[in-house]
């Protein structure tokens, strides 16, 4: 055998692995959701709602943000400077709308 060949992972190991995988990303989505659901955290939402209701916090309307390029790249760039990865906005989308938006 070559000494430079690479043996492809079995049925096991790649098994294994997409179950670790969910088995974390259960136990972050529970976490998310305890979270999401502390007193603390339910008085903030809160507030933050009574504020949008009231119209004291809002999207200005002549601002087009599908359509605004430098938007959506000043909102990327401050969530990348957060160091949000996809998977942790999964995470959070899922704790916060109770839902799966996307797959990873």
């Amino acid at each position: 055998m070559d000494k430079d060949v690479v043996l492809a992972p079995t049925k096991e190991v790649l098994s294994l692995r997409a179950y670790t995988v969910l088995s974390l990303m259960n136990r972050l989505r529970r976490a998310s959701c305890q979270l999401y659901q502390e007193m603390s955290m339910t008085q903030v939402i809160e507030k933050l709602e009574c504020e949008i209701e009231t119209g004291r916090l809002a999207v200005r309307s002549d601002r087009m943000l599908h359509a605004d390029l430098g938007t959506a790249r000043l909102l990327w760039m401050n969530l990348l400077f957060f160091h949000y990865t996809p998977r942790y906005l999964f995470v959070i989308t899922h704790g916060t709308l109770n839902q799966f938006v996307f797959r990873l």
